[in-house]
């Protein structure tokens, strides 16, 4: 897979979860119940769809490559990129 377009949505999802204010429908938190939130990011030519669980799933779809669903919920540094969306989100 390339790498390129992978890296660049990710630093795009790190800069939505610092920003002051996100642009309308960007980022999306919906509750399934008490402690879990579905998490949908949506970037130009990619989307991240998440569940803010230890356990939970996450999945980054880039429109470059629509037959390759890219598997990133074992990476270290999600808990912190989803805490961060939810907080901005909430704002």
């Amino acid at each position: 897979m390339e790498q390129r377009p992978v890296r660049r949505a990710i630093e795009h999802a790190w800069k939505l979860a610092v920003a002051p204010k996100l642009p309308p429908g960007t980022v999306r938190v919906i509750r399934c119940g008490r402690s879990i939130r579905v998490v949908r990011v949506n970037g130009d030519g990619w989307s991240l769809v998440a569940s803010s669980t230890a356990d939970g799933s996450a999945v980054l779809l880039l429109d470059q490559l629509p037959e390759a669903a890219m598997d990133i919920a074992d990476v270290g540094w999600l808990p912190n990129l989803l805490g961060g969306l939810v907080a901005v989100a909430s704002t």
